[in-house]
């Protein structure tokens, strides 16, 4: 049984929607491939840091008012950009965990990856030593700046950059995997990555994975999903949450935000859910 202590850092990997343009400080950075456009939500900044020759990227980041129980870092899945072409940037899970006392930072993709780290051109970029280069850049930035604990939690399809991270990058601050709605099957008929290519047989902090039973994202199937758990076999501790209820969908795409891909309408159990696990609770089930 992992227990965490209060100063906890997260680092979540965020699903591709839930986006709008905030009010707050101004904040735009033309040199990335999906430059902001109006202003940040109050309460956020964006902090740019050198991961390799030429390369950089940026990281959204929100404070809590009071000193937080640790930091969420997240991963935007999809394409992996913190804002979209429109100029909307990513929301959804940043205000769970700063309501619960975390700050949050968001991982944006390099900017030599112009169009992003999603497939095509199906070079797996996600699993690459390229961008391991990336990751031990901002994992470094993350350990001066806050000091405490890792958890790696990521959603979609940036499951896969987590659990590349974790298998890649030692550490004992890192302290556990949580992955939703991972990507499983693709259209890409075996061209795209999946958390197979992260070498979930390396990982060997615990591992929690969380799917919505009715999730109809094409590439997230719930029964494979499930079945990952046995390829953790370094892991001392490996669980599985299933979800039901939420609020029926509001967006006809469902791999966006207002679905059940995106635990919509029950984020906020889903939540509570993953950190009792990460405390120790044998969570199994989450639902109205």
């Amino acid at each position: 049984m992992v227990r965490v202590g209060t100063a906890v850092l997260i680092v979540l990997c965020q699903l591709a929607g839930s986006l709008v343009a905030g009010a707050g400080a101004k904040a735009a950075d033309e040199t990335h491939p999906a430059p902001l456009k109006g202003e940040l939500p109050a309460g956020d900044s964006i902090v740019t840091i050198a991961t390799r020759p030429g390369v950089t990227v940026r990281l959204l980041i929100r404070k809590t008012k009071n000193p937080p129980k640790g930091v969420v870092v997240m991963f935007p899945g999809g394409k992996g950009f913190i804002v979209t072409r429109s100029g909307a940037i990513y929301l959804a899970f940043r205000g769970d965990f700063v309501r619960r006392g975390y700050a949050t930072v968001m991982m944006d993709a390099p900017s030599d990856r112009p169009e992003g780290l999603e497939d095509p051109p199906y070079d797996r970029f996600r699993v690459s030593s390229t961008y391991t280069r990336d990751l031990e850049a901002v994992v470094g930035y993350i350990r001066r700046e806050f000091g405490a604990p890792i958890i790696l939690f990521g959603h979609s399809m940036g499951a896969i950059s987590a659990a590349h991270l974790a298998a890649t990058i030692p550490g004992e601050d890192i302290r556990a995997l949580v992955m939703a709605s991972s990507p499983t099957t693709r259209r890409e008929k075996g061209r795209g990555a999946t958390p197979v290519h992260a070498r979930l047989g390396r990982i060997a902090i615990p591992v929690v994975l969380v799917h919505h039973r009715d999730d109809g994202c094409s590439g997230a199937k719930y029964d494979e999903a499930a079945d990952y758990v046995r390829l953790f076999s370094a892991s001392p501790r490996v669980g599985f949450i299933s979800v039901t209820g939420g609020k029926p969908p509001e967006s006809p795409n469902p791999c966006a935000g207002q679905n059940q891909h995106s635990f919509f309408g029950i984020r906020d159990k889903v939540i509570t859910a993953v950190l009792a696990w990460i405390g120790g609770e044998d969570v199994r089930q989450v639902g109205d």
